[in-house]
């Protein structure tokens, strides 16, 4: 029996190389973000299920427009999450700026933000950050 599976195997392997299929392991959650704790339902930290950040640039007026999207959600639910802010940090580590997202509703927060100092074409890192009610906070790191 020991033989015989070990030639199955292979010609399994042979016959998938040769049906033109291809595996991908799609790792998209960490190309754009990156935990800064170890995720875990069970403890009372609140955490992200998703942040986002888009950019587009308005050449009449001379401004970027930023979105910036959170998905949150605690051990105690959505509802325990009493604030989001952001922390965008330029060049050499230095924090340009700090915003508020709003609640928009179930876990979604969210800040549409024109700016005329923070461009789209520039490199920063953006820190996401989590309170809840008890004081506990959570962050999540995107890089524009």
């Amino acid at each position: 029996m020991k033989n015989g599976l070990f030639t199955l195997i292979p010609a399994i392997a042979i016959g998938f190389l040769a049906s033109g299929c291809i595996f991908v392991i799609d790792d998209t959650q960490h190309h754009a973000q990156h935990d800064s704790y170890d995720h875990d339902y069970h403890d009372d930290l609140p955490w992200f299920d998703d942040a986002r950040v888009y950019c587009e640039y308005d050449s009449h007026y001379d401004e970027s427009r930023w979105q910036f999207n959170a998905l949150v959600d605690s051990y105690y639910g959505y509802d325990d999450i009493y604030l989001i802010q952001i922390n965008v940090y330029g060049v050499n580590d230095h924090i340009s700026n700090t915003y508020n997202l709003w609640e928009d509703a179930y876990g979604h927060w969210s800040l549409n933000l024109w700016s005329s100092n923070i461009y789209c074409g520039h490199a920063y890192d953006i820190e996401f950050v989590a309170y809840d009610s008890a004081g506990s906070w959570a962050n999540l790191w995107v890089q524009w």
